[in-house]
């Protein structure tokens, strides 16, 4: 059975921004560490969401990712200021987007675009207002309205609560896989846009059975998201002929926008890396 997809959700951080542009930021103020403190302050970053979340114990993204950024600056014994810790804060409101995203989200019409994200309101629309893509979004949604981050169902219920929507009429789009995890466990649609060629996670695989995208492109033909001659890979159970919406894990995909349904056209599925023909 095919579902209309009315709605793309989209994750931020890493999905439509390169999270570690901000090593510039870093490397201005630390020359020679600044790749090493923004890997290691979006790892902290993202264990701290996930600890106090654990712990009950909810703070918004600047505080977290002031304390991940403390913690990195520690690792390399780089000495700061609050005067530069608070540059280095607001270097997330100046990301850089991924060279395809403007050009696809200039494509999209007739389906509602949003985004959900960890991140405050306030450097949601400074990052969207900076890079110029504020207006191709129909809403900007934070968790900090509720004060649960992703991947909960809560953070997912925030927005989906008041879209009017059916789950299977939403496609959600994410680089981090716990994000994809999370909005699979909810019952989105889902596609992993695998920026960094990274494996499959060794997690749940009824859950990361999904689309998987090296890029966010589309050839945008009309309303209907279906899946042409690509590149697929099985993820951790055998996935059955693509027939309909059953879902793949898929490689270097372009999505054609060409009527209203969301499916897969049918296909071979061979072993976990051979090459799939529609």
């Amino acid at each position: 059975m095919n579902s209309t997809i009315k709605a793309i959700v989209f994750d931020v951080y890493g999905t439509l921004f390169d999270v570690h542009s901000v090593k510039d930021a870093c490397e201005q103020e630390f020359p020679e560490k600044g790749a090493a403190i923004s890997q290691i302050g979006r790892t902290k970053q993202l264990e701290y969401f996930f600890w106090r979340h654990m712990m009950g114990r909810y703070e918004d993204f600047d505080t977290v990712t002031r304390d991940a950024l403390r913690y990195a600056l520690a690792v390399h014994d780089a000495t700061s200021t609050e005067e530069i810790e608070q540059r280095l804060i607001a270097s997330y409101a100046h990301l850089t987007p991924y060279e395809e995203v403007a050009s696809v989200l200039k494509e999209l019409h007739d389906v509602k675009t949003v985004i959900l994200s960890n991140g405050t309101d306030e450097i949601l629309e400074a990052l969207l207002r900076n890079a110029g893509l504020i207006d191709y979004f129909d809403e900007v949604v934070s968790v900090d309205g509720i004060k649960q981050p992703k991947p909960t169902p809560a953070a997912y219920m925030h927005w989906f609560k008041t879209s009017g929507l059916r789950r299977d009429e939403v496609l959600f789009l994410s680089s981090n896989g716990w994000d994809i995890a999370g909005a699979k466990n909810f019952g989105f649609h889902a596609a992993w846009i695998n920026r960094n060629d990274l494996p499959f996670e060794e997690f749940d695989g009824e859950l990361l059975t999904t689309y998987l995208l090296h890029k966010l492109k589309w050839e945008l033909l009309g309303k209907t998201v279906l899946l042409p001659a690509t590149i697929v890979y099985q993820a951790r159970r055998a996935v059955p002929a693509l027939n309909g919406c059953q879902s793949a894990n898929i490689n270097r995909l372009r999505l054609a926008l060409m009527s209203r349904s969301w499916c897969a056209p049918q296909a071979h599925v061979h072993s976990r890396t051979s090459t799939v023909f529609f």
